[in-house]
């Protein structure tokens, strides 16, 4: 029996389903990643304000990646592109990639990790 406590589970992921565009199952698992990201950088024994900031910056994140931007998320370049918008897209690009690499890896994870051996009895000694 495990003594972990209750994923908490915030009210407002159905409202981050619907700005994005998501499905409200995809918001909820891209939720738990966040937290368990934040746990293995924080641990569990450290739960606290900067806990909880990385774990809703990377679901944030995470669902932008994911999703469609909301309507006025992103004006329409006006002037001449500077060096800020291409750092800007390439940045999105990169988080792009490492996001489909991730899962990708974690697929390939769930497929080739072998299963735990049994236990294998010693043999009784008689004397």
């Amino acid at each position: 029996m495990t003594t972990d406590p209750p994923l908490v589970r915030p009210k407002i992921l159905p409202w981050i389903a619907h700005r994005y565009a998501l499905p409200l199952d995809d918001v909820e698992a891209l939720w738990q990643q966040a937290m368990l990201m934040a746990d293995l950088r924080h641990g569990r024994d450290h739960v606290g304000p900067e806990y909880w900031r990385d774990g809703v910056e990377t679901f944030l994140r995470r669902a932008g990646d994911e999703g469609v931007a909301p309507e006025g998320a992103r004006a329409a370049a006006t002037g001449p592109v500077t060096a800020k918008d291409v750092l800007e897209a390439q940045d999105r690009v990169r988080r792009r990639t490492l996001s489909m690499v991730e899962r990708m890896m974690r697929a390939g994870t769930r497929v080739l990790l072998p299963r735990r051996p049994r236990a294998r009895r010693r043999p009784e000694v008689r004397h």
